[in-house]
C-alpha cells in the first residue's frame, strides 16, 4: 500500500477533479521534489503528523499549493496506471524472487566424512563447516533457496574395498531418502554408487531409485583412477541410458600424483581439470553418443570446457581422433549437456557459457557447504543482479531449467509462480 501524507490547512486547495488531474499527469506535469519516499507495507502516517501540527501561518502558501498539486498528480497517476505508477527495482538493484533450485548442494553426515576424510586433511584441500540438517536449511532460507538437490562429495564412498563401500553408499542413500522424506518440497537428492564396483553400483542404483525413489545419480569424474569414458564402465552406462536417468557429475582428485606435488589445494585448479578430462573421454569414446538419453550436468560449469570450446573445435575439424561421423562434435555435445553455475556464476563466464552451450543448459548451484556462507550468498545476490541475463533467463537459470529434469519437484511447484 501506498500511503500519502495530507497537510493539514484553514485554507484548503480546491481538489482538481479525476479529469483535470489526469490532463495534468498526461501533459507532463513535473512533481516538485519531496522529502518523502512512498514505501511498501509502511503504516498509514497518523492524523497528528509532524506535517498537522503546523499552522497555515507557519507553512508558506506556496508549499500548501505544490503538496496539494503532488497529491492531485499522485492521484491521477494511481488512477490511470494503478500501483505500477510507483513501482521501482529493490534497493540492491535485485530482480523480484523467483523460483530457485540449488543443484550441487551438499550433505556431509558424520559418518560419511569420517569413512572418507581426515579432519586435518580433507579432500580437495578445503575443510567445510561441520554439516547439519538445521545448518542446511538456514543457509537455504538466507540464500532464498527454495529446492537443493543433495549430493555427497568427493572422494565419494569407494576407500578401495568394495564391501565396505556398498554398505556406505547404502546407509548415505537411506539416510538422503530420509531428508526427502522429511522435506519433500525443499529437497531432493542424488544416488551415490560405490564404483568402481559395477556388479555394487548396479544394484544400488536399483534400490536408490526404484525404491527409495530417489531423483537421480552421483558418479565422479573417475573412480579410483578409471575414467567415465573407459569401457569397463559400459554395463551401469547402459542402465542409466535405459532409465533416461539424470546423472550429476562431480570432480574428484586426479590420480595422477605429480598433480598433487604444486603445494596447492586439488580445488583450485585439479578439480576443474579433472571435470575436463572427463568431459573430453565421455565424448571422444563416445559415451555420450551411446547414451542420448541420459541427462548428464557438470560441475563448476564443465571445469575448463568453455575456455577450451575452441580446441575442441580444432580438433573435430581436423579429425584428429577418428569415429567423429558416429558422435558428431564436441560443440553438438556441448549444447546437449548441463553445466551448473558453483563457484562460476560472474558475468564472464554466463557469457561463455551462453556462446558454448546455451543458457538454456544452465542450472544454478551454490557448492555448499564448502564456499564460505557469506560468499554462496553474495553469489546468489550476483546472479540476481546481473544485467547478463533477460528475465526469462534469468528464471529459467535460477529455476526452470531444473524443473525440466526433475518431474517429482516440477509437480510440487508451479514454474511461473514465485515460490517465497
Amino acid at each position: 500500500m501506498l500511503y500519502l501524507t495530507i497537510v493539514k490547512s484553514e485554507k484548503r486547495q480546491p481538489i482538481l477533479s479525476k479529469a483535470k488531474a489526469a490532463m495534468v499527469f498526461r501533459e507532463g506535469f513535473k512533481m516538485p521534489e519531496v522529502s518523502y519516499q512512498p514505501e511498501l507495507r509502511q503504516s498509514p502516517v497518523a492524523e497528528d503528523s509532524m506535517a498537522a501540527r503546523f499552522s497555515e501561518a507557519e507553512l508558506p502558501r506556496r508549499y500548501l499549493l505544490g503538496h496539494g498539486l503532488r497529491v492531485a498528480a499522485a492521484t491521477a497517476a494511481l488512477h490511470i496506471f494503478g500501483s505500477k505508477a510507483f513501482a521501482s527495482p529493490n534497493p540492491d538493484g535485485a530482480r523480484a524472487r523467483t523460483l530457485t533450485v540449488d543443484v550441487h548442494h551438499h550433505i556431509l553426515p558424520d559418518f560419511f566424512w569420517r569413512e572418507t576424510n581426515e579432519s586435518d586433511n580433507p579432500v580437495g584441500g578445503i575443510a567445510p563447516p561441520p554439516w547439519s540438517k538445521e545448518m542446511m536449511l538456514s543457509f537455504m532460507d538466507e540464500a532464498g533457496i527454495d529446492v537443493a538437490i543433495a549430493s555427497i562429495s568427493t572422494p565419494g564412498v569407494h576407500m578401495g574395498d568394495d564391501r565396505r563401500a556398498r554398505s556406505l553408499a547404502r546407509r548415505v542413500n537411506e539416510f538422503a531418502a530420509g531428508l526427502v522424506q522429511a522435506h519433500p518440497r525443499r529437497l531432493g537428492a542424488f544416488a551415490c554408487l560405490p564404483l568402481p564396483d559395477v556388479d555394487g553400483a548396479l544394484e544400488e542404483l536399483r534400490y536408490a531409485l526404484d525404491e527409495l525413489k530417489l531423483d537421480g545419480a552421483l558418479v565422479f569424474t573417475n573412480a579410483r583412477g578409471i575414467y567415465l569414458g573407459d569401457e569397463r564402465f559400459a554395463p551401469l552406462f547402459e542402465e542409466l541410458e535405459r532409465r533416461r536417468a539424470v546423472v550429476f557429475v562431480h570432480p574428484t582428485m586426479s590420480p595422477d600424483p605429480t598433480a598433487h606435488k604444486l603445494g596447492l589445494p586439488d580445488a583450485l585448479i585439479d578439480f576443474t581439470a579433472d571435470t575436463t578430462r572427463a568431459v573430453a573421454q565421455m565424448h571422444y569414446r563416445n559415451r555420450f553418443a551411446r547414451t542420448p538419453s541420459v541427462k548428464y550436468f557438470f560441475a563448476h560449469a564443465g571445469g575448463t570446457i568453455p575456455y577450451l570450446a575452441g580446441r575442441f573445435r580444432i580438433v573435430d575439424e581436423m579429425n584428429v581422433i577418428s569415429g567423429g561421423e558416429v558422435r558428431g562434435t564436441a560443440a553438438e555435445t556441448f549444447r546437449r549437456l548441463y553445466w551448473d553455475t558453483a563457484l562460476s556464476w560472474r558475468d564472464p563466464v554466463l557469457d561463455m557459457l551462453r556462446a558454448t552451450v546455451g543458457l538454456d543448459q544452465i542450472l544454478f548451484g551454490t557448492d555448499h557447504p564448502y564456499i564460505r556462507r557469506d560468499l554462496a550468498i553474495a553469489g546468489v545476490g550476483d546472479l540476481r543482479r546481473t544485467a547478463v541475463l533477460n528475465e526469462a533467463e534469468y528464471k529459467a537459470l535460477l529455476g526452470g531449467n531444473a524443473l525440466q529434469l526433475f518431474p517429482r519437484l516440477a509437480a510440487l511447484h508451479n514454474q511461473s509462480t514465485t515460490v517465497r
